[in-house]
């Protein structure tokens, strides 16, 4: 079902669905999709649409741009609207990943990363192995507040410790690096996660 938009005064159709999407999981994907399905020419129309409004508005496009960010399949355009992000929120290069879990040895354990998006949207990456076996699940979308219930459906322990970031990400780099020396293959949905290893070492 399409989200139920509540116009401010001065406020258009499409800036309300922009405003929606910062706050709604659900318009927030709807939103996502769309863009996703729309030929080329019309993708790049929507993204300075997008910033028009923003600025129109007063406000900032960081949460919009975000969400067409993770659907961007072609290197040019995911670039442009990277460019814009960060000109609109130069902080959000430093946010990166905001916490981090892990469990169990070398033979058999994990490590768990949050990272936030936008606004209270946030990204949570779970990685297992056993032996040279490694299991990569993921919750791209949820609102901060769902955290603990996501990461126990992930199946990220109880008893596993919280840490700090880099340490969370030096040892999947090191789990992930014995795995490679076992002669085991990295699955590859990591691919779509290799940013996590670049913030970790600038954060």
């Amino acid at each position: 079902m399409p989200p139920k938009l509540s116009l401010v005064r001065g406020e258009s159709p499409f800036d309300a669905l922009m405003r929606a999407a910062e706050q709604d999981a659900e318009a927030a994907e709807g939103f996502a999709l769309a863009y996703a399905s729309m030929p080329r020419e019309e993708r790049a129309k929507l993204v300075d649409t997008v910033i028009a409004d923003a600025e129109a508005a007063g406000r900032s496009p960081a949460g919009p741009l975000m969400l067409l960010l993770a659907v961007e399949e072609e290197l040019d355009l995911a670039k442009g609207i990277a460019n814009a992000l960060l000109a609109s929120e130069p902080k959000l290069a430093r946010r990166g990943i905001d916490a981090g879990w892990v469990w169990g040895a070398e033979t058999e354990g994990g490590v768990a990363v949050v990272r936030h998006l936008h606004g209270g949207f946030v990204e949570l990456l779970r990685v297992g192995w056993e032996g040279t076996d490694v299991e990569v699940d993921s919750v791209p979308l949820a609102h901060e507040e769902e955290l603990p219930d996501r990461r126990r459906a992930l199946g990220v322990p109880q008893k596993a410790e919280r840490v700090p970031l880099e340490r969370a990400i030096d040892r999947l780099t090191e789990q992930l690096w014995r795995v490679r020396r076992r002669g085991g293959d990295l699955p590859e949905r990591l691919r779509a996660y290799a940013d996590l290893f670049r913030v970790s070492r600038h954060a």
